[in-house]
Order: structure tokens, then sequence, then C-alpha cells
């Protein structure tokens, strides 16, 4: 039984880290395809890659503008229920434990991503910014902000390293790191 439980988190992860990794790759960088399938989401498009990458945030933890600064730092969970919902209803169908355990795991990654985006920009929390697996994803996240192409994962990053997708620091990206206090 508890095998079992693991090995369904484990696939949980998997399967996150590829839906967190295409759907910010594909949805929220790319128009093609919001603007082709779903023209009423182009807002995911325009509010992450136009208005949280292009006018917000050209410093990574720090917007001095009050209306952007939390701008597109939350995901909506009924968004994400929605968009994972084929995959944890087929998977509740066959396996009550894999469906459920997938369901419960994506509302932790919803939740996590939450907490922790929102840190990356707005640092408040010192127990969170000071912790040594944070530091790590605020510093791929950094990259990702630097390096828009790359590191689409902020929570799961497994995706980013099996597509190749992994921005390398340059050393004037680890200075900038160490000035931002996450190296």
């Amino acid at each position: 039984m508890w095998f079992e439980i693991l090995a369904w988190i484990c696939i949980s992860y998997v399967i996150i880290s590829f839906g967190e990794h295409s759907i910010h790759r594909w949805f929220m960088h790319r128009k093609e395809l919001p603007q082709r399938f779903m023209p009423k989401q182009m807002w995911i498009y325009e509010s992450h890659a136009v208005l949280h990458h292009g006018v917000y945030y050209k410093k990574f933890n720090h917007e001095p503008d009050e209306h952007g600064r939390f701008h597109n730092l939350h995901l909506e969970i009924m968004l994400n229920l929605v968009v994972f919902a084929p995959v944890w209803l087929t998977l509740m169908l066959f396996n009550r434990l894999g469906g459920s355990i997938l369901l419960g795991m994506i509302i932790l990654h919803h939740l996590c991503w939450n907490l922790i985006h929102e840190e990356m920009h707005v640092p408040t929390k010192p127990w969170l910014s000071n912790n040594p697996l944070y530091k790590t994803l605020a510093r791929y996240h950094y990259l990702h902000h630097k390096y828009p192409g790359r590191n689409f994962n902020i929570v799961c990053p497994l995706a980013d390293h099996l597509t190749g997708q992994v921005a390398k620091a340059k050393p004037e990206d680890v200075a900038m790191m160490k000035e931002l206090n996450l190296v």
C-alpha cells in the first residue's frame, strides 16, 4: 500500500511538472495556441508574457508600481483543476487512489506555486526566502525572467530538464543573484 502511494506521488509529480511546463511555455509565453484555440483566454498570455515579463518586474524581486506589484503572481485554483481535469478525472475512473493522489498533489502544487512565486517577486517571508530549496527555485526562476524561453517550471523543474530547456547562469547572472541574496 505504501509503495503504491509513493509511486502515485512520483507519477503525479511527473504529470504536474509537464503540465506546469506546457501551460507556462505554450499558453503563457506564446500567443499562437491561446489565440487559435482559446481566443477568450488570450488574457493568460497578455497578463503573463506582456505585463508580468514585459512591463513589470524589470528587477526580479522589486516592482515599484503598486498596480503591477502583485500582477500575475498567483494562479487560480479553478484554472488548475480545469486544465488538469482530463487527467485526474480519467485516472479517477481507473484508479481511485491514483486519481485522488493526483488531485491532492495538484492542489498542493497550486498552493506552493502561489506562495513561492509571490515570495520570489515580493519577498516578505524570511522563513521561506532563507530556505535553501526556495533559493534554488528562486535562482531557477530568476533565470527564467532573464531568459524567458527557458526554465518554464517554477515548483517542479523536472520537465525543463527532460526537455533540455534549462538556462545556464552566466557570471553576470550569478553576480545579480548574489546581489538579490539568492546565492
